[in-house]
């Protein structure tokens, strides 16, 4: 059965880390998905861009938005 793992941090949270850091944890997402890959069950992995470049819904605009999907893994499992 297929499933979508999303991995949520607060806005404004990946902006204010220092790029190396960002660097390390960026890694450590890949090496994630490809563990994952290499168990038989990851499909697709990516990171998504930052809260700055993303675009709220006209619909949603009375909304605060306290947390964002920074990456997401699809995964199939038995």
């Amino acid at each position: 059965m297929p499933y979508m793992l999303l991995v949520m941090e607060p806005v404004g949270q990946r902006e204010a880390r220092p790029i190396p850091d960002g660097q390390v944890l960026y890694d450590r997402m890949l090496q994630f998905g490809e563990n994952l890959k290499a168990r038989g069950i990851g499909k697709f992995y990516d990171s998504l861009g930052s809260t700055a470049k993303g675009v709220r819904p006209s619909s949603c605009a009375h909304f605060r938005i306290a947390a964002m999907i920074s990456s997401f893994f699809t995964i199939h499992l038995a």
